[in-house]
């Protein structure tokens, strides 16, 4: 788990090269969805005052399993991909992912 997380494409490349020290073999896609899942979950929990749902990524999206173990929401990128998005306008996205946490947390 990383502690603080980065919200820009140059503090993402600097947390990957710092990955890299440690795990030479970490490839930026994987870490991507690693910090990006990361983030929607605190997102989320912050919303749900607590942690009641996980987020995983799966095949592009990020997933919201429920307390039941289904899955109860799909959050999918605006563009190509979620990196395409982040790299393209971080800001957007993070407040995207927010607004969707606020939004599942209403839904309770």
């Amino acid at each position: 788990m990383l502690i603080n997380l980065p919200t820009t494409p140059i503090e993402f490349q600097e947390a990957l090269a710092v990955q890299r020290v440690h795990e030479p073999e970490t490839d930026e896609n994987q870490f991507f969805q690693t910090v990006l899942t990361e983030i929607f979950q605190r997102y989320l929990d912050y919303a749900e005052e607590g942690h009641y749902d996980t987020v995983r990524f799966n095949d592009g999206n990020l997933e919201v399993i429920g307390v039941t173990g289904k899955i109860s929401n799909v959050i999918k990128p605006n563009g190509e991909s979620f990196l395409a998005d982040f790299n393209t306008d971080a800001d957007k996205l993070l407040t995207f992912l927010e607004d969707q946490a606020g939004n599942i947390a209403m839904q309770q």
